[in-house]
């Protein structure tokens, strides 16, 4: 398999490998886990919901979801994005003060 992505300098990485398939997308699921999981709730909420609308900023929103990794924290006052985290079973990323 051939995978490319940007890593932390914004430097290309092109890797070419053996590694099965399964195994890579199970380490892009860990490494991407808040934005998979909350995208996920968001697109069912969509769905589901009538009620719910796309707002103009969503799109940054859930792109920013990519950035925290495990062990980070999300800070938002956004009661939107909080529920969609929680209703995505992802509390652990929400930042909350002590």
């Amino acid at each position: 398999y051939l995978i490319s992505y940007l890593d932390k300098n914004d430097k290309i990485i092109i890797i070419d490998t053996d590694t099965p398939k399964e195994q890579i997308i199970g380490q892009l699921k860990d490494k991407f886990e808040l934005f998979i999981h909350t995208y996920t709730a968001y697109s069912r909420e969509l769905i589901n919901q009538k009620k719910m609308k796309i707002e103009p900023n969503d799109l940054v929103d859930l792109t920013n979801l990519l950035y925290i990794k495990k062990g980070q924290y999300y800070w938002t006052k956004e009661k939107r994005w909080i529920n969609l985290i929680k209703e995505a079973n992802m509390e652990k990323y929400i930042y909350t003060e002590q």
